[in-house]
């Protein structure tokens, strides 16, 4: 609901007027990168990078790759930008806010053969004093779950849901893979879950 801007300095160290724009990918309306269009010799500034996120527009982590143009040819070199969107926690009461618990954070399966999967409950508590509202779910590609975007837990509630590992596209050796749940709760909206295994 409100813009974010950071900025990285620049100087054209040559000795001629450069034209400068930039590539962003993927390409986002809520990100956008500003600089002036010229830069004369010898000159200095900065380049701003800004999100835009609109309430309730994404949630969880985004992430942009900004390659920079020079006199209309695009550099090797780039820039990443990342950040987590959450809800806009101002003139939030923490004290009376919802509050998420986990029962655990981790699980390792042990020994597991190529092609298995595995599952592991986990229950997600309202400790707080306001709704607990689950806004995202991210998972990695070997972890599926049953908890669902947009749960609602009211204070003292919770709900109990399977996470699955799936060593179908994992190497020989330790398998590691995460989910994140991304919640309105102020004090920790991110909460990331690992499920681990050996596998054979």
């Amino acid at each position: 609901g409100s813009p974010k801007s950071m900025t990285i300095g620049y100087v054209n160290v040559s000795d001629k007027t450069v034209s400068l724009d930039f590539e962003v990918s993927p390409s986002d309306r809520a990100f956008t990168v500003s600089a002036p269009k010229n830069i004369a010799p010898g000159s200095k500034g900065e380049i701003t990078f800004t999100t835009s996120i609109t309430k309730g527009d994404k949630y969880g982590r985004f992430s942009y790759r900004v390659y920079p143009v020079i006199d209309g040819k695009r550099q090797s070199l780039s820039f990443s930008v990342s950040g987590i969107a959450t809800d806009d926690f101002s003139g939030v009461d923490e004290k009376t806010a919802p509050k998420a618990k986990l029962t655990s954070y981790f699980q390792h399966f042990g020994d597991l053969a190529k092609g298995k999967k595995e599952s592991k409950e986990f229950t997600l508590v309202n400790e707080g004093y306001q709704p607990l509202i689950v806004r995202a779910i991210e998972t990695r590609p070997g972890i599926t779950t049953t908890l669902k975007t947009g749960t609602v837990l009211e204070p003292g509630k919770h709900v109990t849901f399977n996470c699955t590992l799936d060593t179908s596209g994992a190497d020989k050796g330790v398998y590691t893979q995460t989910l994140t749940i991304i919640t309105n709760d102020p004090l920790r909206p991110m909460r990331e879950l690992r499920l681990a295994a050996n596998v054979k």
